[in-house]
């Protein structure tokens, strides 16, 4: 809707506040035509309206680094790692402590 306003004339500016804390590249994925790309804002009003009206910090359900993006910056992992995932089961590990 905001999109066709735009396109039609109809207005100068669109003011994205909420889609924006949801997805940070939101603007940059509508340029390129990456629309299904986009991490949508679901209204839900509870983590960035709420939170504001408590004067407490910003957050988003849908992207847990908005506003900490400092903090709880992304790194993706650039070469392969070594990992063991160990299973053990509640009954493996009363054997082992109890010597069974």
């Amino acid at each position: 809707m905001a999109l066709e306003a735009f396109e039609n004339g109809d207005c100068d500016i669109i003011s994205l506040g909420r889609p924006v804390l949801a997805d940070l590249d939101y603007v940059n994925k509508l340029r390129t035509n990456r629309y299904c790309e986009v991490r949508p804002c679901i209204s839900c009003q509870g983590a960035c309206m709420g939170r504001i009206q408590e004067f407490s910090m910003i957050n988003c359900v849908v992207n847990p680094q908005a506003a900490r993006e400092r903090v709880t910056r992304y790194e993706p992992i650039t070469k392969a790692k070594k990992v063991a995932n160990i299973m053990y089961s509640i009954w493996d590990a009363f054997e082992v402590a109890n010597h069974i």
